[in-house]
C-alpha cells in the first residue's frame, strides 16, 4: 500500500529529530502536552490535577524507551492506531502506560519499514547518479581518444595509414567528430555515401544466405529482410547495418589515403 507523502515527511523528519536528542526536560514538557491531549481525544482519558504525577511518568516513560522517535510521531502513532491495529479503546479512559507502549512499539515497527523504504530508494538514486557520473566520465574519455585518435589518422593516411579499410573504422567516431566539428558532411556526400552504403548492405545480406559461414537461422532472416526490401520496406536490422556502414563511410571520407579512390 502507498504511503502518502506527508506520512513519510513526518517518518522523515521524526528519524532527524529525534526525543533524545532534545534537552531532557523540555522533552518531558512537549510530552506531557501530547500525551493529555493525545489519550482524551483518542483513549477518553480526563485528567485531573493531581493526575500531573501520572503524567510525568508518561512522558518520562516515552523519553526514555521511544527516544528515538521525533515529537510529531508521538501524535502520528495514535492517528494511526486503527491502521496499526492497536485498540487503545481497550483501555477506554484509563491512562494506560500498556496501551501507549504496545502502540509505540506497532508504530516503530510501521516507522522502521518506512525509514529503511526510504533509505533504500536514496541508496539506489546515488547508485544511479554515481553510475551517471562513470559513465560521463567514460563518454569523455571516448570523446578524447576519438578525437586524438583521428587527428594522428588523418595525418598520418598518405604515410603510415592507421585504417586501411572503411570497416575497421571504430563506430562510435561519427556521431563524435560530426557534434565536435571534426568532420562535415555536405548534402552531395551525404547523398552519395548513403546510396553506396544501402548497397553494400544489402549485398552483406544477400551473401549471408548463399554462404556456408551462415547457419540457418540467419540465412532465413537475411531472407526475410531482402524480401522486404523488394516491397521498399525497411526490417530494423537492415537499417541498423546501413547507418554503420554509412557513418564508417563516412569518417573514410576523411583518412582513406589520397591515391586510394
Amino acid at each position: 500500500m502507498a504511503i502518502p507523502m506527508d506520512r513519510l515527511q513526518v517518518a522523515v523528519n521524526g528519524y532527524r529529530n529525534k526525543i533524545r536528542d532534545l534537552p531532557p526536560q523540555e522533552a518531558i514538557n512537549h510530552l506531557q502536552k501530547s500525551l493529555a491531549y493525545l489519550t482524551k481525544l483518542y483513549m477518553g482519558v480526563q485528567l485531573k490535577k493531581e493526575d500531573t504525577p501520572l503524567l510525568i511518568e508518561g512522558a518520562d516513560f516515552v523519553r526514555s524507551k521511544y527516544g528515538h522517535l521525533g515529537l510529531e510521531e508521538i501524535r502520528e502513532a495514535f492517528r494511526l492506531s486503527q491502521t496499526l491495529q492497536v485498540n487503545l479503546k481497550a483501555y477506554y479512559g484509563t491512562f494506560s502506560l500498556i496501551s501507549i507502549g504496545e502502540l509505540l512499539d506497532a508504530y516503530t515497527k510501521y516507522r522502521n519499514k518506512v525509514i529503511n523504504q526510504l533509505l533504500d530508494e536514496q541508496q539506489k538514486i546515488e547508485r544511479e547518479k554515481r553510475k551517471e557520473e562513470e559513465k560521463g566520465e567514460k563518454n569523455k574519455e571516448a570523446v578524447q581518444d576519438a578525437i586524438e585518435s583521428f587527428n594522428l589518422a588523418v595525418k598520418s593516411k598518405n604515410e603510415l595509414p592507421m585504417y586501411e579499410h572503411w570497416a575497421a573504422i571504430p563506430q562510435n567516431w561519427y556521431d563524435i567528430l560530426l557534434r565536435e566539428g571534426l568532420i562535415e558532411v555536405t548534402p552531395e556526400m551525404k547523398k552519395k555515401v548513403a546510396t553506396i552504403a544501402k548497397d553494400r548492405a544489402r549485398l552483406e545480406f544477400e551473401s549471408c544466405i548463399y554462404s556456408d559461414k551462415f547457419v540457418e537461422v540467419d540465412k532465413v532472416h537475411a531472407k526475410k529482410i531482402i524480401k522486404l526490401l523488394s516491397k521498399d520496406e525497411l526490417h530494423p536490422d537492415f537499417i541498423a547495418r546501413w547507418k554503420s556502414i554509412y557513418s564508417k563511410k563516412i569518417v573514410w571520407q576523411y583518412l582513406k589515403p589520397t591515391t586510394n579512390e
